[in-house]
């Protein structure tokens, strides 16, 4: 069985800071008109740099997120991603 996740990562320039959330990688019925809405304040994990992120996540987890790593879109099926505070 696969874990079908995808570990969403975003700058906000706001705060200078990175964010990071462990997200399903496909539209879901949470989805509001077809986008996934991710809140700044409600990210598990940030820090200063992006590679620091990425470390604290993979750390986090016993098993990788299948497809990786995404910024804009989940990957399976390209449903886009909107960032707000």
């Amino acid at each position: 069985m696969s874990s079908n996740n995808v570990y969403m990562v975003k700058y906000d320039d706001k705060t200078q800071q990175w964010y990071g959330w462990d997200e399903m990688a496909e539209e879901s019925m949470n989805d509001k008109d077809g986008v996934r809405v991710l809140s700044f304040s409600a990210a598990p994990y940030h820090a200063d740099t992006r590679m620091e992120l990425e470390k604290a996540m993979e750390d986090d987890y016993t098993l990788s997120a299948e497809y990786g790593f995404a910024t804009d879109y989940l990957p399976k099926d390209g449903t886009p991603v909107q960032f707000e505070d």
